[in-house]
């Protein structure tokens, strides 16, 4: 649970604080049983790992804690003033650094001539906090993501749903109408952007293997471009920094033994 938790953190403040609440309303809810995972994303649970900190802290079992048990209700109690306590500070944060990153970098890339730029999240949650900031000042925005595609209509100020092609087509077409793509990980495989001039990571899987199957999109026969620029966003001193930097201690070993 705490892994997925990380995850979404590591992705984005807007992703994280999604969460929370939604585990939030679960709690405030009628399904007040404490012993189960119920927000949707969290797949699977450590449920040895639950029984311990209850019996830690509580000195209780699962099976002592239904939903209408004095104890259950007492855990249920911490874990909502735990959780109004972890939104609370993240309201306190002005802006997502992230998106600040982001907006500049944008401008930056437009500078160098790089005018097709695709951004990369593993969350739908951070896809719609990057395209509400970026629409803000750049109007060829479009979205390609799992549940289908979006383009930016600023004459209306709205979002519109079309096609996944539609997206790409006009994404790929010099003449599109599109110029900045954030897609999730469903654009990572089989989608050939060789005409994209930058990527940005604005989350790292941590599957090595994604990373490059997302860099691959921009990265193959076709591409113009002398370089191809990406871009990886890490917040500090968190897990995501930690294991990206064992994966490139990793790297170094595998050239000193195979070359570069």
């Amino acid at each position: 649970v705490m892994t997925t938790y990380r995850q979404r953190l590591t992705s984005s403040l807007h992703a994280i604080e999604e969460s929370l609440k939604r585990r939030r309303e679960n709690l405030s809810s009628d399904l007040q049983d404490v012993s189960e995972v119920s927000e949707s994303d969290l797949q699977t649970g450590d449920l040895a790992g639950r029984e311990e900190v209850l019996r830690r802290e509580y000195g209780l079992k699962v099976d002592q804690i239904g939903a209408n048990s004095p104890a259950g209700e007492r855990v249920r109690q911490f874990e909502l003033s735990e959780l109004e306590g972890f939104i609370a500070q993240l309201y306190d944060v002005p802006e997502d650094p992230k998106l600040e990153q982001l907006m500049q970098d944008l401008n930056e890339l437009s500078a160098k001539a790089r005018d097709t730029v695709i951004i990369f999240t593993q969350y739908t949650d951070t896809l719609d906090a990057i395209k509400r900031k970026v629409s803000v000042s750049h109007y060829n925005v479009g979205t390609y993501s799992g549940s289908g595609g979006e383009m930016y209509d600023a004459a209306n100020d709205e979002w519109t749903g079309v096609s996944k092609e539609r997206v790409k087509r006009e994404f790929t077409d010099p003449e599109g109408d599109l110029s900045i793509l954030v897609c999730t990980d469903s654009a990572s495989e089989g989608l050939n952007l060789q005409t994209c001039d930058a990527m940005i990571n604005y989350d790292m899987p941590w599957n090595p293997q994604v990373v490059e199957q997302r860099i691959g999109r921009i990265d193959r026969i076709g591409q113009t471009n002398e370089k191809v620029l990406v871009w990886n966003y890490i917040y500090d001193d968190t897990v995501e920094e930690d294991i990206y930097e064992r994966l490139g201690e990793r790297i170094s070993l595998f050239e000193q033994a195979v070359g570069p």
